[in-house]
């Protein structure tokens, strides 16, 4: 075990990186003071019945320095207008403020993200602010929607969190960043901030969330409030390593995104620290450099194998979530294929640049394969021999004949080719009918010249995959 020194000391400046500069402090709440004016002058001028409410890390004191990401919620009369109408309404406000400089998102409400410069002194920074529409709730009884949580979250952590406690979470969030841990988003599938912020509220410091997760034992089981309803919880919400109920909704698992592997990444990580603290696992922002595509081919080259990447691009931008919805659900399908067509892939995983492509990569042990293969038939004697005979005896290359006490066959194999599987996907449909929009390109490891460089990017880190707190668990203290 390390000596308690050793992780006071690491502890002590960790709690330095991740506390924000009184500088940078004064200009995210110039920021946020100058979205919210700007809002209620508007509101005031078309007379409306609106609240703009800063919501989020940012008014909880939780934010990393660096964090430039702002949330404003306008809250609406409860049943005044429907979703739609909230998010006109939200447009016509960003535009009378920022012209047309906003962008439209959609994610279960429309919603707007505007820049907010603010200048102070020789730091002049730029804030991307969400601007989202929600109906003013009571409690969870009241709620049209999950965005109308947001702002009761808000509420009951500012009475939970003290400026002790909001120290905790940064150090939490920051760890949990180096880690890739840090998000709901499908594209990370792991702790939300509101998770993060809960396991401070019911674990007390950075520290002790450590030491119960490095003998978290699935399914983790965290009611902060200890409403007495565990069971009636494990029955709902069957099959995930954690169950986290929402202290402003009990209905709800706010850990409901996060994926066995991120849990088992936390949990290892928290043990690789505990047994040797080191400040390494709070930079969060770690630099990345480019990768040439040269570098990929000839890691290809040396690891035997080959690689496919299937690039679907589309007219116009699509919302990121919806982006990649499709690519986790595009990957599981061809991931599916290419094992049950004998291209045995090592990995497959989706992709999106969060606007308008959607990538699927694989890294095969084979492209191409022979023309026959072997198939193994039932036992002699038992059910399905009749059936299997009279399939393969007038088509079969070769056989059917018997080995030990089953039949075989060498039958003609259905791809000899990965991308002429993949094209017989796309034109016999067995694609989501959401890929109808977009174009489709194949390309291998001698083609990624052509290749967008965050894509090769992304075939680098996942074929270099290493959990960068590998060596602090192997090694001895």
């Amino acid at each position: 075990m390390p000596q308690s020194s050793d992780l006071e000391e690491v502890i002590t400046k960790a709690r330095e990186l991740v506390t924000p500069s009184n500088l940078e402090r004064e200009a995210l709440r110039r920021a946020l003071s100058s979205v919210v004016s700007k809002l209620e002058r508007v509101i005031e001028e078309l007379n409306l019945d609106l609240e703009p409410v800063p919501v989020g890390s940012s008014v909880r004191d939780t934010w990393l320095p660096g964090d430039t990401d702002l949330d404003v919620f306008i809250l609406f009369p409860l049943k005044s207008v429907n979703k739609e109408e909230m998010g006109d309404i939200v447009k016509k406000l960003a535009k009378k403020i920022y012209g047309t400089s906003y962008v439209e998102r959609y994610a279960e409400h429309p919603y707007v993200t505007v820049k907010e410069v603010v200048k102070l002194g020789d730091l002049t920074l730029e804030y991307n602010v969400d601007l989202v529409p929600a109906y003013k709730v009571r409690d969870a009884s009241q709620l049209m929607s999950s965005v109308d949580r947001t702002p009761l979250h808000n509420e009951y952590l500012k009475r939970k969190l003290n400026e002790e406690m909001a120290t905790e979470v940064r150090l939490l969030k920051a760890f949990m960043k180096r880690i890739g841990v840090y998000g709901a988003e499908i594209r990370v599938e792991g702790f939300s901030g509101y998770a993060s912020e809960l396991l401070i509220v019911n674990y007390g410091s950075f520290l002790n969330v450590l030491r119960a997760a490095q003998d978290w034992k699935e399914p983790v089981y965290i009611d902060v409030e200890d409403r007495s309803i565990r069971e009636l919880a494990l029955r709902l919400f069957p099959g995930k390593p954690m169950i986290m109920v929402d202290p402003v909704d009990p209905g709800r698992n706010v850990t409901a995104a996060l994926s066995r592997t991120q849990f088992y990444r936390f949990k290892a990580a928290s043990k690789a620290f505990l047994k040797r603290p080191n400040i390494e696992f709070f930079r969060y922002r770690v630099p990345s450099r480019e990768v040439r595509p040269k570098e990929v081919k000839e890691l290809v080259a040396v690891r035997g194998t080959h690689l496919i990447v299937i690039i679907f691009s589309k007219d116009g931008q699509d919302s990121p979530d919806n982006l990649w919805g499709q690519a986790k659900r595009l990957r599981k399908l061809i991931e599916i294929e290419f094992n049950k067509e004998g291209f045995d892939a090592l990995w497959v995983e989706g992709w999106t640049d969060e606007a308008s492509k959607i990538v699927v990569a694989a890294e095969l042990a084979h492209m191409r394969m022979p023309a026959v293969e072997l198939r193994e038939g039932p036992r002699v004697g038992q059910k399905g021999e009749e059936d299997f005979l009279k399939t393969y005896s007038s088509t079969a290359i070769g056989g059917p004949f018997i080995k030990e006490d089953r039949w075989y066959v060498f039958r003609r194999r259905r791809y000899t080719d990965a991308s002429l599987l993949i094209s017989d996907m796309v034109s016999k449909g067995r694609l989501p009918s959401y890929i109808k929009q977009f174009r489709m390109r194949i390309v291998t490891e001698n083609e990624l010249s052509w290749v967008d460089k965050w894509i090769i990017k992304m075939l680098w880190d996942k074929m270099t995959e290493r959990e960068m707190f590998v060596d602090y668990l192997a090694n001895e203290a």
